[in-house]
């Protein structure tokens, strides 16, 4: 996994966030979420992939991050 290091440091700034970010991209990747996209909306499809992981990791007990998905405003 590649990452931008100054966007990291600039917007997620603790180990903990930046573990969930990392863990949020790669459970797309186990989750086989492009592999089942097949002809489904891209754009729709992420969105429910992202309500879907952030879920399952912020039931795991890591620290949320924030500027997503599970924000207040979502839920």
């Amino acid at each position: 996994i590649y990452y931008n290091k100054k966007w990291v440091e600039e917007h997620l700034q603790t180990p903990a966030k930046t573990m969930f970010v990392m863990a949020h991209e790669v459970m797309h990747v186990c989750c086989e979420h492009g592999l089942r996209m097949r002809g489904r909306n891209p754009i729709l499809w992420n969105i429910a992939g992202d309500f879907a992981i952030n879920l399952i990791l912020e039931d795991s007990g890591m620290e949320y991050p924030g500027g997503g998905l599970l924000d207040a405003k979502y839920k």
